[in-house]
């Protein structure tokens, strides 16, 4: 991939899946798919209040999606400025 070039995947991911375009607030749209997995995790009974097991599941769950999608946004960072001229 060239530089300043963002495909179809990385911009669905820079964009949490397309959130990042809603208005207003974009940001606060596109930070909410961590806040649904959380909600999902503990509707399946897996979180906080369940025992040491599954609260252990929930935030390693959790700091997996962090910790993957801050590797995306250091990896795309570059080419979604460039693509959307904008920081």
């Amino acid at each position: 991939m060239r530089k300043g070039a963002l495909g179809p995947v990385g911009r669905f991911l820079i964009t949490s899946g397309g959130l990042g375009f809603l208005r207003p607030a974009s940001g606060t749209w596109g930070s909410m798919p961590p806040v649904a997995l959380a909600a999902l995790l503990l509707l399946a009974g897996i979180g906080p209040g369940f025992g040491f097991w599954p609260w252990l599941g929930y935030h390693a769950v959790l700091v997996l999606v962090l910790i993957l999608f801050t590797l995306v946004c250091l990896m795309l960072g570059d080419a979604a400025e460039a693509q959307f001229d904008r920081k």
